[in-house]
């Protein structure tokens, strides 16, 4: 798996490098990771790192800070839902070409009605953690997004109770 990721990510920076053709001699150029274990365990970076590096440029890992993937609107439901268009084009690809571009043209063809229904998910989340005064003990809100996108054209409620706004104000102020 570990191999494949490499290769996934050589293919990457492939791209990248045919894409911004480094005006310096030498360039970093800085690429954002989650911090998960599998990106991070074992040496893991300094093998992508050398994966990455040539062609007059090194990638440079920046991990992001640590925070609920209900709150992460790329963790939430872009991810998982790009993967799955990607699977429905090729479910085992042959070579890191055909996969690339698979990626390419998932992202490329990527509804906009799919993001609309991950933004609704994200505002019930936001509303559901203010309900409990920040905690990580909420239970993720369903408030007709589906009836409101076909009354409105868009599942996402931007709407929050008055009270638990003021309440969570109140908290931030000390």
């Amino acid at each position: 798996m570990r191999k494949e990721w490499n290769q996934s990510f050589e293919g990457i920076c492939y791209a990248v490098a045919g894409e911004m053709k480094a005006q310096e001699e030498h360039a970093e150029k800085v690429f954002q990771e989650t911090g998960e274990v599998t990106h991070t365990a074992d040496g893991t970076i300094d093998e992508l790192i050398a994966a990455g590096t040539g062609g007059g440029w090194t990638p440079l890992f920046i991990t992001q800070p640590p925070n609920s993937p209900d709150v992460n609107i790329n963790d939430l439901g872009f991810f998982h839902s790009l993967k799955t268009d990607i699977k429905k084009i090729c479910s085992h690809c042959i070579s890191r070409t055909e996969m690339m571009a698979n990626v390419l043209k998932a992202f490329e063809e990527y509804p906009s009605s799919k993001l609309d229904g991950i933004w609704a998910c994200y505002f019930n989340n936001l509303r559901s953690i203010m309900a409990c005064d920040g905690g990580n003990d909420y239970k993720q809100a369903h408030n007709g997004g589906r009836k409101r996108k076909r009354d409105t054209g868009s599942a996402v409620d931007l709407s929050i109770n008055l009270d638990d706004y003021d309440r969570c104000l109140r908290l931030c102020r000390g």
